[in-house]
């Protein structure tokens, strides 16, 4: 029987070779035994997605300086505009960025761009105190990316108050030897100084009084008054008079006065602190000329002024001009031919007003036979030609009521105002009317008094603010009154007393209209003899109390004051100048005295 042969066993190694090389991944080991299997890197988790960068916002205005609605800002300051980003250079003007008065009117100002800084600084020392203004932003500024504000912005503040100083100062003194005093003429530059002229008698060693001109100055910069002393001296005993003063380019000043019957020019240095003289020929040679009108002048340093001259029954009015350029001044000619004046005893040049560009408004009154009417003439600088003359009154009152006052806003309207006569049986008005260059009219009188005092009204002195508001002030026997005229409804407010009950003049008023619209008003009350200032406050449409200004310092008794000029600087601060007498400490004096608004 065969035998079966027997298969052998597998080894159990062969099993387990794939399995060990298959764990070994080609490792090398040593001895027999085998390592364990890693465990796999786990994926990194995915980066959030970036959020994505912000929008920029809008270009806007992110603050200002002084914030909105801010009282109390000093009035040096100027306005700041922070921007949300740096602003374009050339999309800020005087047009989109304008700082704006109460009255509407743009004040004058400078505006400058740092990064995303706007400022506007005035362009004057300052602005007017107790004033509120507006500030407006063009939609159109843009930022350096040419982003644009899209809506106008605006924002207000309102300065600081302005008070008169406690005391007056005495600017000058001199032993008193001038009757009844004199009037100092006073003027304001834009650089802030005044100008302040006036003359005295000078009692010399020898007995003689010569006629002599004073002149003091207040600097704008230094804040304080210096004093120019006696600068001109007449000769013989000539006397002077008709004094007008005008503030000129880089704080010049330009004086006129009568010396006997010659009319002297003196031009003054601010550089030089220096005064030069001329002689001025104001009516042809061998004919004796009146007093002239006041000295005007336009922006450029021309000054004009009128004068009459002739016989009873041949008068004349003349023009003579200053060239500022050359220093020079023309032969007088002859505006009017005599027969406009047939019947006419004499004429008096009381008031003229001349614009930028050289146009002149002058009026008078003359005697005639049987009236004392009111008379008036344009000067077109384009032309070359005087208007037709008008009669504004047929009868005007003179004596204590004579005065005519003129002024003219940025467009070249004139206002004047004066005293009609109510005749013996009835009292003198004051009334006004209005020129318009554009039309070459005069408007009818209005009559401004209420007509209820007893004694009537007299001495209107006028003012016009660069908005073209006026203001006229007057006295009646009840006291100081005022009406206001609005452009935009051209019309005069009811007349309204400002003063206390019962002040009486014993000098016409002085009248003043700053930059913004505020008024002052300066009187010498009949009574007291008491220098007296009434404010009339813009912003709030208000006649403030009245307010004495001439008290003497170190506690001293009020003395005598008489005949005050006021005049306004650019800022608003307002300088009084006036007259006063002091017989009551020792010797008496003369004193040419102030005291400023500011």
């Amino acid at each position: 029987m065969a035998m079966k042969r027997a298969l052998p066993r597998p080894h159990a190694l062969l099993f387990l070779l794939p399995f060990g090389l298959l764990s070994c991944g080609g490792g090398g080991g040593s001895g027999g035994s085998m390592s364990p299997a890693p465990s796999p890197a786990p994926s990194p988790a995915p980066s959030p997605a970036p959020s994505p960068s912000p929008a920029p916002g809008p270009f806007s205005v992110r603050s200002t300086s002084p914030t909105n609605g801010a009282t109390g800002v000093a009035r040096t300051s100027g306005f700041t505009a922070t921007f949300s980003a740096p602003v374009n250079v050339g999309t800020v003007n005087a047009t989109t960025a304008e700082l704006i008065g109460p009255e509407g009117n743009v004040m004058p100002s400078s505006v400058s761009v740092n990064a995303a800084d706007l400022t506007l600084a005035p362009s004057t020392p300052g602005l007017p105190g107790n004033t509120a203004y507006t500030v407006r932003l063009a939609s159109t500024i843009a930022d350096t990316s040419g982003r644009v504000l899209g809506n106008a912005y605006s924002t207000s503040f309102t300065t600081a108050p302005q008070a008169w100083n406690v005391t007056s100062t005495i600017v000058a003194s001199v032993a008193a030897s001038t009757p009844g005093g004199a009037q100092p003429a006073a003027e304001a530059d834009s650089l802030g100084n005044v100008t302040a002229v006036w003359h005295y008698n000078n009692p010399q060693a020898n007995g003689t009084n010569p006629d002599t001109l004073f002149m003091a100055r207040w600097d704008g910069h230094s804040g304080t008054w210096g004093l120019g002393g006696n600068f001109y001296e007449a000769a013989g005993a000539s006397y002077i008079g008709n004094l007008s003063v005008l503030a000129g380019p880089n704080g010049d000043a330009y004086a006129i006065w009568m010396e006997g019957s010659v009319l002297k020019f003196a031009r003054y240095s601010a550089a030089q602190n220096t005064w030069a003289f001329q002689q001025v020929s104001i009516t042809p040679a061998g004919m004796i000329p009146d007093p002239p009108g006041p000295l005007v002048a336009d922006s450029n340093g021309n000054l004009t002024v009128l004068t009459t001259g002739g016989t009873v029954g041949q008068i004349e009015l003349f023009e003579t001009t200053y060239n500022g350029a050359s220093g020079t001044w023309s032969a007088p000619a002859e505006i009017l031919i005599p027969s406009t004046f047939s019947g006419t005893t004499s004429i008096n040049t009381q008031g003229m007003a001349v614009d930028g560009q050289g146009n002149i408004t002058a009026a008078w009154y003359q005697s005639a036979t049987l009236s004392e009417p009111l008379v008036a003439t344009h000067y077109d600088a384009a032309s070359g030609t005087w208007t037709p003359f008008q009669q504004l009154d047929p009868n005007v009152s003179t004596g204590l009521y004579n005065t005519v006052s003129m002024a003219l806003d940025p467009t070249g309207v004139v206002t004047i105002a004066w005293t009609h006569s109510g005749g013996l049986a009835g009292n003198p008005n004051a009334e006004v009317s209005r020129f318009d260059p554009s039309t070459a009219t005069w408007s009818a009188s209005t009559q401004l008094d209420s007509g209820t005092g007893a004694l009537g009204a007299g001495t209107p002195a006028v003012a016009v603010d660069p908005a073209g508001y006026a203001t006229v002030a007057w006295f009646q026997y009840e006291g100081v009154f005022a009406s206001r005229f609005n452009p935009t409804t051209q019309s005069w407010t009811a007349a309204q007393r400002v003063s206390a009950a019962g002040a009486t003049p014993n000098s016409p008023a002085a009248v003043t209209a700053d930059s913004a619209g505020n008024v002052t008003v300066v009187y010498v009350d009949g009574f007291s003899h008491r220098a007296v200032a009434i404010e009339y406050e813009v912003s709030g449409g208000q006649w403030l109390a009245p307010v004495m200004i001439d008290t003497p310092s170190g506690g001293a008794t009020p003395i005598f004051s008489n005949l005050p000029v006021t005049v306004s600087d650019p800022s608003g601060t307002v300088t009084a100048v006036w007259y006063a007498e002091d017989s009551a400490h020792g010797p008496s004096l003369d004193l040419l005295t102030a005291n400023q608004f500011k």
